[in-house]
């Protein structure tokens, strides 16, 4: 039909014109509609301050035309001066200047008219000014009367009328007395928060509050015993940014913690119980703010399901906040935000997601309560970094044409966390790395290189399973079954047992856990997609040789197991890590940073 058919008749135009018209009007209807209230409330309003200035001015007509004027002067000539007449002046007189400005002698009686009508005004203002004086005299004179009055006071006295103009003693039944002109005194309110940590602030005690000569009122007789009375202490100035104390970003990781206290302490820590609520949103975390707030409503939300029997609803929440919980290691926080958020408090903080004691019956997962768990440990050590690789140092290659480039950690920058020790300590099942040197960094694993770390007398405390390869550039011969693993020390070359072995060696006779980390190097079903995941602890139950005893390279092969009653490891299903964001912030940090995940 081509575009003809699509044109329309001027009947049709007419008709879709009109429906288009009416719909128009429709919709401006609706919006008046909605404005209506608004819109009157506006014009009542204008209505209502018109009518008060209305009122107001005839008020002030109505008075101005009560007072009484002073006559004033109008002058014809320099030698002529005419008193105005004003209201203040009889009829009588006006008729009598008026009579006698018509007689034949009107210039006589026009002059004697204005002497008496000087006269008058004078003798007027004369009797005014005298009323005011002895006004004024007999004030004096009551103030004088009732000040010789008051007799002399002894220092007590003084003291007790100052204790009580310092500390006021108002009855909230008795109405306050304004008769003299004072100015009621109004109660002091109460500005104090509800201290949560009152149990530690409760051993320092105030101070009396000392008096000055100043506060004392004057005595009559001339002669105030100041040297009698306390003076005032010195108002003891503000500690300045006392609100923000460590509330700011900081390159360098420092730790919360006060000797005693461990790294996985479910205690605030002292630098967050010492800070005080901002009262206000800081500006420019809005974002931050936000995923605060949807960590705290999927909380409440799941508490709400708790028991109802709608499973689905609890998983929903649980998939909410394990949202939440991903996004917020990557976000710009400090320790004002997190204060006035009560994120590490313990009732309605993020305790409630891992403390049993807090959890209020909700089931959450045990991988949900680990990232809560590290994400706690994180920001209660005021770890408030966004970047995986901080702390880390990206060195230039040697040459011109080197493969890559000699990473390492800036001490200066990272405070130093032991990794001789067993067990987790603040490491939490699944916990992630981007790389090898960063499990130093966080006290998961002691060496940067190496798949073994221990200590002599104490065995192994940690093992690093990847893919590498032997001296013999062959691939170590370990057996990977998940809560199994074979694993194999390393080569010697003279026929002595190697360091790593032998620490091995001595786990094996202790039965002490060691820390397990998989790499994804392994490339098998339980690798990390990238980087280093933490599996849990391991003990080692048995060791075999690889090589005879008289071969130089002394391998030994351990049957590791995975200690019973521990979450499963996280390689798959809802609670796999590395999570999609933390591969999102690997790739963005990679790509800027330089480091090779």
């Amino acid at each position: 039909m081509g575009n003809e058919g699509s044109k329309m008749t001027p009947e049709e135009q007419d008709a879709h014109q009109a429906a288009h018209q009416r719909e128009v009007d429709a919709k401006i209807e609706a919006i008046s509609e909605r404005l209506r209230p608004e819109i009157k409330a506006e014009h009542a309003k204008l209505a209502k301050e018109t009518h008060e200035r209305i009122a107001r001015e005839a008020a002030d007509k109505q008075v101005a035309s009560t007072v009484a004027k002073k006559p004033q002067l109008v002058r014809s000539s320099k030698a002529d001066a005419v008193p105005k007449l004003g209201s203040n002046q009889s009829t009588v007189e006006q008729s009598r200047a008026t009579s006698a400005d018509d007689g034949p002698f009107a210039s006589t009686s026009k002059a004697s008219s204005r002497a008496s009508s000087l006269s008058t005004a004078h003798a007027a203002d004369a009797t005014k000014e005298t009323v005011k004086g002895d006004d004024a005299l007999a004030g004096w004179g009551a103030r004088k009367n009732r000040l010789s009055q008051v007799g002399p006071t002894t220092d007590s006295e003084i003291i007790r009328s100052n204790n009580n103009i310092t500390k006021p003693r108002i009855d909230p039944n008795e109405a306050p007395n304004t008769e003299e002109g004072e100015r009621p005194q109004a109660a002091a309110m109460s500005h104090k928060r509800h201290n949560v940590f009152s149990d530690e602030r409760r051993a320092s005690v105030s101070k009396p509050r000392k008096m000055s000569a100043a506060s004392v009122p004057q005595s009559t007789s001339g002669a105030t015993p100041v040297g009698r009375v306390p003076s005032l202490g010195r108002i003891p100035k503000k500690s300045i940014d006392s609100n923000n104390m460590n509330s700011g970003n900081s390159s360098r990781r420092t730790s919360g913690n006060v000797q005693g206290e461990s790294e996985d302490s479910t205690e605030p820590p002292n630098w967050y119980q010492a800070l005080k609520p901002s009262g206000g949103r800081i500006r420019g975390t809005t974002f931050e703010s936000g995923i605060i707030a949807g960590v705290k409503d999927a909380i409440n939300k799941a508490k709400a399901h708790r028991g109802s029997g709608n499973d689905v609803a609890l998983q929903t929440q649980f998939e909410t906040l394990s949202h939440y919980l991903h996004k917020a290691p990557f976000m710009q926080v400090t320790g004002q935000l997190l204060r006035d958020n009560r994120v590490l408090h313990k009732q309605d903080g993020l305790q409630q997601i891992f403390d049993s004691e807090y959890m209020a019956g909700v089931p959450y997962p045990e991988w949900l309560q680990a990232d809560a768990k590290e994400l706690y440990n994180k920001w209660r050590n005021r770890n408030f970094e966004t970047n995986l690789f901080w702390g880390l140092e990206a060195g230039r290659a040697a040459t011109r044409h080197a493969e890559g480039r000699a990473t390492t950690i800036d001490w200066n920058a990272v405070n130093r966390v032991s990794c001789d020790h067993h067990g987790n300590e603040s490491i939490v099942n699944g916990q992630w790395w981007p790389l090898q040197l960063c499990l130093l960094r966080d006290g998961a694993h002691g060496q940067s290189q190496q798949g073994i770390h221990g200590k002599k007398g104490h065995g192994a405390f940690s093992c690093v399973i990847a893919g590498g390869l032997a001296p013999d550039n062959q691939p170590y011969p370990n057996i990977d079954e998940g809560d199994t693993v074979y694993y194999c020390g390393t080569d010697s070359n003279d026929g002595s047992v190697t360091e790593g072995t032998s620490r091995l060696i001595e786990s094996k006779e202790s039965g002490k856990p060691i820390r397990l980390i998989r790499s994804h190097n392994l490339k098998n079903e339980y690798a990390p997609e990238k980087g280093f995941r933490y599996d849990g602890l391991y003990t080692i139950v048995d060791f075999e040789m690889l090589d005879p005893p008289n071969s130089k390279r002394q391998r030994h092969r351990f049957k590791m197991v995975r200690v019973p009653g521990q979450p499963p490891m996280r390689g798959t299903g809802d609670g796999k890590r590395p999570t999609k964001e933390e591969l999102e912030q690997l790739e963005l940090h990679r790509n800027f940073s330089g480091f090779a995940g």
